[in-house]
């Protein structure tokens, strides 16, 4: 199996396209200079016009180089880059006799050095075996038949197995990562994902290890899963329960009902003020205080709540309050509690913090029932 034969389904595409000029500065007109960016598009441009490997010559090179006067040092990465992409297009094109000619000549094109075009081939043997370990590994599987064209494909090319290791691990890494943010996109984590994850993990000989946080958020996506599409947790609790009744959540909170409170407001009427001695004056009028009656969200105990098969319970140091689920009309989600609209009675407001989210989910599935 020759490089070509295995990127026999990568289409055969000229790399290179043209590109405008860079339009020189107000002083490099002034000095009748080109940006140096330009002596790079020069040549780029010199590429896409030929449209293939067969009619480039070095020659051609000097004479687009030539007008912009400069030291081709100062190029060198630029064309190492440039020296690589054509490299990895006759890798992947041209066939495994003719390669190492077409390689040499191509070399003869650029004013690079020996070390900037060994740097530049080891690029391209590696970009071109990447490329195969993408494609193989794109089904997040490797299998063995495809681990053995793999290295041979890495021992037609040269490269060392040190790199290939390297850029084996890069790729299998992305493909991990890939799968992870489509399947974390939803903020769920099925069980079936969990284990497909696993399974390619396994395949492609990644180990999968997560930071604290990624950990707690992996967990958290597997907990949402769970409280829509399967049974939903149970919670031990230390108070007393009805015979059958089983609690799902339990928090610390604030209980919050809405209350009516008066606030008095002053209007000013007639006023009138007379002189009564020098220095002092008295002041006279009518004044007119009104009651202004409002209802508002007042906390009216702290405490803890439970969320059971049957009812939302409350108990606090002041009250214990029971609400029926099927007596519970909707519920509504805040960042920092949940409001439960009820059939007959008070509307309380239950103020916490942790897992807000997962709570509301457990009691609208409950209520839903």
């Amino acid at each position: 199996v020759s490089p070509k034969m295995l990127m026999d389904n990568a289409p055969e595409v000229w790399p290179f396209s043209s590109k405008p000029l860079e339009r020189p500065s107000f002083l490099q007109r002034l000095l009748r200079r080109q940006p140096i960016e330009n002596a790079v598009i020069a040549v780029n441009n010199l590429l896409a016009e030929r449209g293939g490997i067969a009619d480039l010559r070095p020659q051609q090179f000097t004479e687009v180089l030539g007008p912009f006067h400069i030291d081709p040092k100062k190029l060198r990465s630029a064309f190492e880059a440039m020296l690589t992409t054509l490299v990895v297009f006759v890798l992947e094109n041209v066939d495994t006799a003719q390669v190492e000619a077409e390689r040499q000549r191509l070399a003869s094109l650029f004013p690079l050095d020996g070390a900037d075009i060994e740097s530049a081939v080891l690029n391209a043997r590696g970009e071109v075996y990447g490329r195969a370990v993408d494609r193989f590994i794109d089904d997040g599987r490797l299998s063995k038949q495809e681990k053995i064209e793999l290295e041979d494909l890495r021992s037609r090319l040269g490269l060392p197995e040190e790199n290939a290791k390297r850029i084996y691990a890069n790729c299998a890494q992305r493909r991990i990562s890939r799968f992870i943010q489509f399947i974390t996109e939803d903020q769920r984590i099925s069980p079936i994902e969990d284990k497909r994850l696993a399974e390619m993990a396994a395949s492609l000989g990644v180990t999968l290890n997560f930071d604290e946080t990624s950990g707690h958020v992996f967990d958290r996506y597997r907990t949402l899963w769970a409280v829509e599409n399967a049974e939903l947790p149970e919670v031990s609790v230390s108070i007393p329960l009805r015979k059958g009744e089983v609690c799902h959540f339990t928090s610390e909170c604030s209980w919050h009902e809405y209350r009516v409170t008066s606030t008095t407001v002053t209007y000013g009427g007639f006023r009138y003020s007379a002189r009564v001695v020098k220095g002092l004056s008295a002041v006279g009028g009518i004044r007119e205080y009104r009651p202004v009656r409002q209802e508002s969200l007042v906390p009216v105990d702290d405490g803890a709540f439970y969320i059971t098969n049957s009812r939302v319970l409350f108990v606090g140091g002041k009250k214990g309050l029971s609400i029926p689920l099927r007596g519970i009309v909707e519920v509504s989600m805040f960042s920092d509690g949940l409001m439960l609209r009820r059939d007959s009675g008070k509307n309380p407001f239950i103020s916490f913090h942790r897992d807000v989210d997962i709570c509301s989910m457990i009691l609208a599935r409950l209520v839903g029932q």
